[in-house]
């Protein structure tokens, strides 16, 4: 080994290349967008969180509105919806515009149908007119069964009257007259039967339509739920895309 070492020779020095880097190496961002940086949100060295943003590239819309909004939106009980749409007023959200407007539309009409219940409403009145029509319905059997009774008494008359006019005993106007009295008694029960039938008729369709507004309501919640979910899902996937373009974010933790 000496003897090979002594023709054999290495230089003192070896030239190379490294690289020097710390345990979490220095983070590359990229904007997925041209434009000019409008607000740099964090200081030199300090430390950020994970997805925090860090920049915002110019855009016509305003991004502490679009903050306010998806903070407040991140916050929102999907099992009880409660949108505070009036206090936001006039926003500049610019490419997200038309998907908070669609939102809020759906959310007016979703928060009024559920708080004036126009089909509670209308429930209601037939309610009132189903127990009119019930009350009615039971004045007039009574009334019916009355008129039944004096019908049965005026024959009875009537049977009698005939008798003595065959007799000789009464004349016969006087036998026409207890007759036609007869005659305008039953007629007068047949026009009280024909207002019995049209009022059960009246129950019968108010219960059918009571129904159908009840399946109606259904209907409609079922809808206007689907329609301001589907509109609150468009609106966050609206903020997302304006996120990923416009908002340069931190990948990591650190500073």
């Amino acid at each position: 080994i000496l003897m090979f070492s002594y023709y054999i020779k290495y230089p003192d020095l070896i030239s190379t290349q490294i690289t020097i880097t710390t345990e979490i190496p220095p983070e590359k961002l990229i904007a997925k967008t041209t434009g000019r940086i409008e607000r740099i949100l964090v200081n030199n060295m300090q430390e950020v969180d994970k997805k925090m943003p860090l920049a915002i590239i110019k855009t016509t819309a305003s991004y502490r509105d679009v903050f306010g909004l998806k903070e407040c939106l991140d916050t929102l009980n999907l099992d009880d919806l409660k949108f505070p749409y009036e206090s936001f007023g006039l926003m500049e959200l610019g490419a997200i515009q038309e998907a908070y407007t669609s939102f809020e539309q759906d959310y007016v009409a979703f928060s009024l149908n559920r708080e004036l219940n126009p089909f509670a409403v209308e429930r209601s009145a037939q309610r009132k007119e189903n127990i009119q029509l019930k009350e009615r319905h039971e004045i007039l059997s009574d009334q019916i069964e009355l008129e039944k009774r004096e019908i049965a008494i005026k024959k009875e008359a009537l049977d009698r009257d005939e008798a003595l006019f065959e007799q000789g005993v009464i004349p016969l106007v006087e036998w026409e007259s207890r007759k036609l009295e007869y005659l305008q008694a039953s007629k007068n029960v047949k026009n009280l039967l024909t207002q019995l039938s049209n009022i059960r008729s009246s129950i019968n369709e108010l219960s059918t339509s009571s129904a159908t507004s009840q399946l109606n309501q259904t209907i409609e919640d079922v809808n206007q739920q689907r329609s301001v979910y589907r509109s609150l899902a468009h609106l966050k996937k609206a903020i997302q895309d304006w996120e990923l373009t416009y908002v340069i974010a931190s990948s990591v933790k650190g500073k």
